[in-house]
């Protein structure tokens, strides 16, 4: 098993402390090279994102890597990289695969699940109950409604935007291994988005609380669906898979084919990293069976209310609190933000599911205060 990981993406801070937890020596290349990051393994800020990641690669010393978000959008760029050094995730076909409407529209309904239905914006006309989505998203960002679609101004709409019907309902994300063309099942976790104590606002991506007891139809086609996903697209290693619950029906919304924002949160569950049975299922090993849930978990990510500047005194105190008390993605001191920036990351854990969001929001207010201090 290759010792020494690079791990690159927008936040490559999950990914990386889980592999340096599971015993791995890692180097990272992300947005931010955060203090946390930073104090975990060696961190590089890439400033021309992701364009510059092809050459630091090829400069990195590494027995393999992989990727989180949202470098799925770029399977060119992953392409390439992969000829540089080998590459532990899903290459740039899978990646064709899993954003091809089309292709996960006939899979769900040969699975049993819903998938929305969606078309081209020169296909069918603006209305009510619809969404246009960026083809090239990630995290719940650039997705707009109709009306706020056409508030935007000609040059701000992205030229691969998708109409999807909106479906109502709870978001989750099951998270799968992929090995030897079989899915099994990581974890379900309920997904937070938009939530206004967060600072997040429409459809963004803001946390995620696990476990979630699905209903048992729900599960088994999402497990059908994995596995129908895993056989066609050639999937090997964590996939995450979105999707809304109405009543018992889950709807597919998106395939995430790497380490997913949810992950780290089933892991605190779990008590162990995925990162090994990671790599030994993108080297064609069969890993080894992850334990059940020992406890409910929970993460919510912070987003700046107002523009302001991260203190010094604040950066050092929660970097040298055990655990970062509590708190994760810890940017350096001095940092500037604007109103709607992510500013770092809250975590939360108690006996039982329902428990773990009062306390998410808690410390969410708590830290607030802080701030802005």
């Amino acid at each position: 098993m290759p010792k020494r990981l690079a791990i690159v993406g927008a936040s490559a801070r999950a990914a990386a402390c889980s592999a340096v937890d599971a015993g791995f020596e890692v180097i990272a290349a992300d947005l931010f090279a955060d203090a946390d990051l930073a104090a975990r393994c060696h961190a590089t800020r890439i400033a021309d994102y992701p364009a510059a990641l092809e050459g630091w690669l090829a400069d990195a010393d590494c027995d393999g890597w992989l990727y989180t978000g949202a470098l799925e959008n770029r399977p060119d760029l992953v392409g390439r990289m992969a000829e540089v050094k080998p590459l532990l995730g899903n290459g740039p076909q899978a990646l064709a695969g899993c954003r091809d409407p089309q292709r996960l529209a006939s899979l769900a309904t040969e699975s049993g699940v819903g998938f929305p239905d969606t078309a081209t914006l020169e296909d069918r006309a603006l209305e009510a109950g619809w969404l246009v989505k960026a083809a090239a998203s990630a995290g719940g960002g650039r997705v707009w409604s109709t009306e706020n679609w056409e508030q935007l101004k000609p040059a701000d709409r992205p030229s691969d935007a998708l109409l999807q019907r909106r479906v109502t309902g709870q978001s989750g994300a099951a998270v799968f291994l992929a090995s030897r063309g079989v899915a099994r099942l990581v974890g379900v976790s309920r997904q937070l988005t938009g939530e206004a104590w967060t600072g997040s606002s429409g459809f963004a991506y803001c946390g995620s609380i696990a476990p979630w007891a699905v209903p048992l139809s729900a599960a088994q086609g999402l497990q059908q669906f994995a596995n129908t996903a895993t056989a066609s697209f050639g999937l090997a290693g964590l996939f995450g898979v979105d999707f809304v619950l109405d009543g018992g029906q889950p709807w597919v919304l998106e395939i995430n084919p790497r380490y997913t924002a949810s992950v780290e949160v089933l892991e605190r569950c779990l008590g162990t990293s995925t990162i090994p049975g990671h790599v030994d299922s993108c080297r064609g090993r069969t890993p080894e069976n992850l334990p059940r849930p020992q406890k409910a978990a929970g993460k919510a990510i912070l987003y700046a209310q107002r523009p302001f500047t991260l203190s010094q005194r604040l950066a050092e105190e929660l970097l040298e609190s055990p655990g970062h008390g509590g708190y994760a993605d810890i940017p350096h001191g001095g940092t500037v933000f604007d109103a709607g920036d992510p500013v770092l990351t809250v975590f939360a854990e108690a006996a039982r599911p329902d428990e773990v969001e009062p306390l998410l929001r808690d410390r969410a207010g708590a830290m607030e205060a802080r701030l802005y201090d």
